[in-house]
C-alpha cells in the first residue's frame, strides 16, 4: 500500500493548501471576526503533516517523526483555536503546547527506533484523542450560546473522529503485528479507519472554515444596517436642522406679521374713515349715485383687506379662531370678485361655476387668504407664461358632506421636481420669487378648518387646487 498511501497523503494536503488559499481574504480582513492565528498554525501544520507523509519513503524514515509531530500539533492547536472561541489563551497554555509537541516528536522518534509499530501508533493515537475531547468539550460549551449550524456540524464532526480514532487504536491493540512494519505497510482494516479519520479531519478544518465565514458575513449584513441606521440619522439630523431653521424664520414671520398688521392697519383705517366721511359729504351735496356706489366698492374692499390682516396675525400669534356660517357659493363669488378687474386687464376670462349652495362654518378672513392665494398664483401663472385663451375656472360642488373648491387653470402647472415640497414651508414659491408661505399657509388655513388642500395636473395643460370643507349641519 505504499504508493496509495503517498498518493492519498499527497491529494490530502493539496485539498488543505486549497482552504489555506480561500482563507487568506479572511485573513486580509480588518474584522475582529476573522480567522485566529490559531487555527491558520493548526491549518498550516496539519498540510506540513500530510505533505511530509507523503515524500518520507522517497527522503528518509525520519521524516515520519517530524510528520507525526505536526499532525499532533495541529490537533493541539486546533484545541486552542476552538477554546479561544470561549475565553482568551493564557500565556501558560501558548508555552505548553509547543513544548508537548516537542517532547511527543523526542518519545516517537525514541519509540520509532527501539519500539514496535503497535507502541508508534498507541502514542500518536491516545495522545491525538485526548486533544480530539478537548475540542469537544470547548465545542459543547460553545455551542450552548453560539447556534452557528457550522459549529453544531464541527462538534459532531470531532465527535465521529473521536469514535474512528478509537476503533483504529482498538484494532491495533486487538491484533498486533508479529513484525516491525511502518506506516506505509500497515494492514488494509486499520488503514481504511486511518484515512476515514483524517477525512473527517480535513471535513472539519472546511466546516472551520465555513465558520469564520459565517461570522464576517454576519458582521458585514451588521455593518450595512448600522451604515444605513446611520444615514438615516443623518438625513434625519439634516431634516431636524432645516426644520428648526424654518421654525425660526416662521417665529420671525410672526413677529414680522405683528408688526405689519399693526402697522397697515393704521392707513387702512385711515381709508375707512376718509371714505365714510366722503361718502356722506356726497350724499348730502346729491351727487352722482355710481360716485357713491364706488366708494361702497372701496369700503368693502378696505374691510376685507382688515379682516385678512387681522385673521393672518392671529394664526402667527395662535389667536383663538372666529368662526361663522357662511353660504359658500356667496363667499366666493364675493371674493373673487376682488381679482375681476386685474383678470379683465390681463385679457384672462375667470369663470364661475358655483353648485355648492350650502353652508360652511369658516373664518371668512383665513379663507378669503387662501381663496385669493390660490386664484392670484393661478391668475400670475397665466401672466408669467402666455397661453391661448388663459382662463380660470372656480367650481363649487357638494360631495356627500364634504363641499369642494376646485379652481383650474390652463397655465403651464407646476414643475415635476416641486411636487414633494409643494406644500411645505419655504420650500416653494409658486411665483418664483416669493417666500414659500402661500401654499403651506393655505393648507395650514384649510386644515384648521378640518378641511384639506391638494393639487394634482390637468391633464399636463395646467394645475388644478381643490379644498375641502366639512358642510355645516344645524344641531
Amino acid at each position: 500500500m505504499k504508493y496509495p498511501n503517498e498518493t492519498i497523503f499527497l491529494m490530502a494536503s493539496v485539498m488543505l493548501m486549497g482552504i489555506l488559499a480561500s482563507a487568506v481574504p479572511h485573513l486580509r480582513s480588518r474584522s475582529s471576526l476573522k480567522p485566529n492565528s490559531y487555527w491558520i498554525a493548526s491549518l498550516v501544520l496539519a498540510t506540513a503533516s500530510y505533505l511530509s507523509f507523503a515524500i518520507a519513503p522517497h527522503i528518509t524514515l525520519y521524516l515520519l517523526t517530524i510528520a507525526n509531530s505536526l499532525f499532533l500539533a495541529s490537533y493541539a492547536y486546533f484545541a486552542l483555536c476552538c477554546r479561544s472561541l470561549n475565553q482568551p489563551i493564557t500565556q501558560r497554555l501558548k508555552v505548553l503546547i509547543p513544548s508537548i509537541v516537542l517532547v511527543h516528536g523526542a518519545l516517537f522518534e525514541l519509540i520509532r527506533q527501539l519500539g514496535t509499530f503497535q507502541m508508534r501508533v498507541t502514542w500518536l493515537v491516545g495522545t491525538s484523542m485526548c486533544f480530539l475531547v478537548w475540542e469537544f468539550v470547548e465545542l459543547l460549551r460553545i455551542t450552548k450560546i453560539n447556534k452557528s449550524k457550522q459549529l453544531q456540524i464541527l462538534k459532531w464532526t470531532i465527535a465521529l473522529e473521536l469514535l474512528l480514532a478509537t476503533l483504529r487504536l482498538s484494532m491495533i491493540l486487538i491484533e498486533p503485528t508479529t513484525t516491525n512494519i511502518h506506516l506505509y505497510e500497515e494492514p488494509f482494516m486499520t488503514a481504511s479507519l486511518r484515512w476515514a479519520w483524517f477525512s473527517l479531519s480535513v471535513l472539519s478544518y472546511i466546516t472551520m472554515t465555513g465558520f469564520w465565514t459565517e461570522r464576517l458575513a454576519l458582521e458585514s449584513a451588521n455593518i450595512r444596517n448600522e451604515n444605513a441606521e446611520i444615514n438615516m440619522l443623518l438625513t434625519e439630523r439634516d431634516v431636524l436642522i432645516s426644520d428648526l431653521v424654518k421654525t425660526k424664520k416662521l417665529v420671525e414671520t410672526g413677529a414680522l406679521s405683528a408688526s405689519l398688521s399693526h402697522e397697515l392697519m393704521q392707513p387702512l383705517l385711515g381709508i375707512e374713515l376718509n371714505t365714510s366721511t366722503l361718502q356722506q359729504q356726497l350724499q348730502n351735496s346729491n351727487a352722482d349715485a355710481s360716485a357713491i356706489e364706488l366708494l361702497t366698492f372701496i369700503q368693502e374692499d378696505n374691510k376685507r383687506a382688515s379682516d385678512i390682516i387681522v385673521a393672518l396675525r392671529g394664526i402667527f400669534t395662535n389667536t383663538v379662531n372666529k368662526y361663522a356660517v357662511t353660504n359658500l357659493d356667496d363667499f366666493v363669488k364675493s371674493t373673487t370678485s376682488i381679482y375681476l378687474h386685474k383678470a379683465k386687464q390681463e385679457k384672462i376670462l375667470i369663470e364661475l361655476d358655483l353648485n355648492a349652495s350650502t353652508s360652511v362654518l369658516i373664518n371668512t378672513g383665513e379663507l378669503q387668504h387662501v381663496l385669493m392665494n390660490l386664484l392670484g398664483n393661478a391668475v400670475n401663472a397665466l401672466m408669467t407664461q402666455p397661453t391661448p385663451n388663459p382662463r380660470v375656472l372656480i367650481q363649487t360642488l357638494v360631495d356627500g358632506r364634504i363641499a369642494k373648491i376646485i379652481i383650474t387653470d390652463n397655465g403651464p402647472g407646476v414643475d415635476e421636481e416641486a411636487m414633494p415640497a409643494l406644500f411645505n414651508l419655504m420650500s416653494y414659491s409658486a411665483r418664483g420669487k416669493g417666500m414659500g408661505l402661500g401654499l403651506w399657509l393655505s393648507k395650514f388655513i384649510v386644515e384648521r378648518h378640518d378641511g384639506t388642500l391638494s393639487h394634482h395636473d390637468a391633464n399636463h395643460t395646467g394645475a388644478v387646487f381643490t379644498v375641502t370643507l366639512p358642510v355645516h349641519i344645524a344641531s
